[in-house]
């Protein structure tokens, strides 16, 4: 397997602008719902329903990772079909869905942006949807780069063999022409995520094998690809990591906040249950140990699909889809995963995806 190369960087860096802004107080409110006060931009929670085609928007106990129940629910504008992933910029202006089914007259396989106000709620009116010049086949996962010049699309939710589309993103949130880049994993490229320096992106594939005609059970693979200056994926530098034997099937991924470790969501496969796995990472090196720890045991998670950290890493979320509920764990910095609970908000209906406003 190959190494790659990092220079070293302050992690804590990372983390300047969670506590540089002030608190933003506002009250929003929904006919079905009584009003309520939302704190601090950080507190809002984005649950992506694949089952009713909404986006629940709710807030969050920033203290205690918990989920309140009076979220308000958004459509989009109608612009969503079987949605899977949803991700933000870094200035919370807009917001990016993946969906699997057709949107209007376009093809099946689209992303949906909508502007974000600055209380955290979709501009609807302004939503628009984006075929992504035909690049997306299958697009599940999403991640930014981290200066928001490329949206990153996991292509291929089965047999598709594996590929990322990069997407250029002009100043008005439009994609400019998205290249599809084919890379060595096998099959089934479902989620992706890129660490919280920009240097890698790690992209996990359901199944073993390369065979487009029959794709095979076995354990998986998580492929790392390091990220260039300008975050184009270096494809002929990508390698594969097995993740530890807890991983099969491995559907996404997230990186903590503090680069240390990786939290992976697996559907199983051969006869072995969906699991989440504990992997450390070795951020200058981007490989995941082996020494991986599984955790579904423990919390009676039915079918993890998406995952994602509060900005902090204090808190870690797992959408079940089964279950339509959303797990909240406590998260420790080196992976530590414990006191989880599960919430069932306004609108969860077979929840896919899953975003903190930071």
């Amino acid at each position: 397997m190959g190494i790659f190369l990092s220079r070293p960087i302050g992690i804590l860096a990372i983390f300047l602008s969670v506590f540089s802004g002030s608190a933003l107080t506002v009250n929003i409110k929904d006919a079905s719902s009584p009003e309520y006060v939302i704190q601090s931009r950080n507190q809002i929670l984005y649950v992506v329903n694949s089952g009713n085609n909404t986006i629940s928007i709710c807030q969050r106990n920033q203290y205690d990772g918990s989920i309140l129940d009076n979220c308000i629910i958004s459509s989009a504008n109608d612009l969503l079909s079987q949605p899977q992933e949803i991700v933000l910029n870094k200035e919370r202006t807009r917001a990016y869905i993946s969906n699997l089914g057709a949107v209007k007259d376009l093809a099946p396989g689209s992303v949906t942006m909508c502007p974000v106000d600055r209380n955290g709620m979709f501009i609807e009116e302004n939503c628009v949807v984006m075929s992504g010049n035909g690049s997306f086949e299958q697009p599940m996962g999403l991640s930014l780069g981290n200066c928001d010049n490329f949206l990153y699309v996991a292509n291929g939710l089965d047999s598709t063999p594996s590929s990322v589309s990069s997407c250029p993103i002009r100043p008005d949130g439009t994609f400019a022409d998205c290249a599809r880049q084919y890379h060595c994993g096998p099959l089934g490229s479902n989620g992706l995520n890129v660490d919280p320096l920009g240097k890698f992106i790690y992209i996990t594939n359901y199944y073993s094998n390369f065979d487009h005609s029959s794709p095979n059970e076995g354990p998986g693979a998580i492929t790392i690809c390091p990220l260039d200056g300008c975050g184009t994926i270096e494809i002929e530098r990508c390698v594969q990591s097995e993740a530890g034997n807890s991983v099969n099937g491995p559907f996404a991924i997230k990186i903590s906040p503090l680069f240390t470790f990786a939290i992976i969501a697996s559907k199983g496969q051969a006869d072995i249950s969906s699991s989440i796995s504990v992997c450390p990472v070795d951020q200058f090196t981007g490989l995941l140990s082996s020494e991986c720890t599984s955790i579904l045991n423990e919390n009676n998670l039915s079918n993890p699909h998406s995952l994602a950290f509060d900005p902090i890493g204090r808190f870690v979320y797992i959408t079940d889809t089964d279950n339509n509920s959303v797990t909240v764990c406590s998260a420790g910095k080196f992976g530590s995963i414990s006191s989880c609970r599960s919430y069932v908000g306004n609108g969860f209906n077979q929840p896919t995806g899953i975003f903190i406003y930071e």
